[in-house]
């Protein structure tokens, strides 16, 4: 699966109340794929990238299959004004599988793939399976984070998990296994037990939904 390399820079965030504008920039080594969804429809559109590039589909749905326990953490979060806060931690091992989503708003490949991701999650719950995605985000400028969520429409991304550089997405990506060095978008399925189950290091396809109900058990 190709990658392509994102520029990276430190941030600084002083100033008036309104800041500085939103610059896409990157504190450590995560990349973006190199590949558009081949049948999803784009989403909102902020941040900038490469342009899209061909490469080839993985053999299997999941990538990896670690056998590790969820991470227990809290986590920050980031919300649209008027939409409820999430709850302070991810809701593993609670009885129902979790998708967790690791993206970001500057991420193409990854806001492309959101309603997808949506109808996905929509289909799995008809077809009698108890999920729930987590959109965690991995951006290190909270304005531009802030300005994706407030763009988006009803049934986008309009409140996610939040992950700034630092010791917790250390941890967190430690826990899926991939380090600092993850490429998103990132698909990580915790089992109603908490465990780990199947990570996919790629963007999903219309083509994956079997693979994800015969996964999650859908009816």
């Amino acid at each position: 699966m190709g990658a392509a390399a994102l520029a990276l820079a430190a941030q600084s965030g002083c100033g008036d109340e309104r800041g500085p504008e939103p610059n896409g920039q990157r504190a450590n080594a995560v990349t973006a794929a190199t590949a558009t969804p081949a049948s999803s429809p784009s989403g909102p559109s902020t941040g900038a990238s490469s342009a899209p590039s061909a490469r080839p589909r993985r053999a299997e749905l999941c990538t990896r299959r670690p056998e590790s326990a969820a991470p227990k953490a809290e986590l920050e979060r980031a919300a649209a004004p008027g939409v409820p806060a999430l709850p302070a931690k991810v809701a593993f091992g609670a009885g129902k599988w979790i998708w967790v989503n690791v993206w970001a708003a500057w991420c193409v490949p990854c806001k492309q793939e959101i309603p997808l991701v949506r109808r996905f999650e929509a289909a799995l719950r008809k077809a009698g399976v108890s999920l729930e995605v987590a959109f965690v985000s991995l951006d290190d400028d909270e304005r531009e984070l802030q300005r994706f969520l407030v763009a988006q429409p009803d049934g986008g991304v309009r409140a996610s998990y939040w992950l700034p550089e630092g010791a917790a997405r250390k941890t967190f990506l430690g826990a899926l296994g991939v380090g600092t060095s993850a490429t998103l978008p990132l698909q990580a399925f915790y089992d109603p037990k908490g465990e780990l189950a199947c990570l996919v290091e790629d963007v999903v396809e219309e083509s994956d939904y079997a693979g994800i109900a015969k996964l999650v058990g859908a009816r």
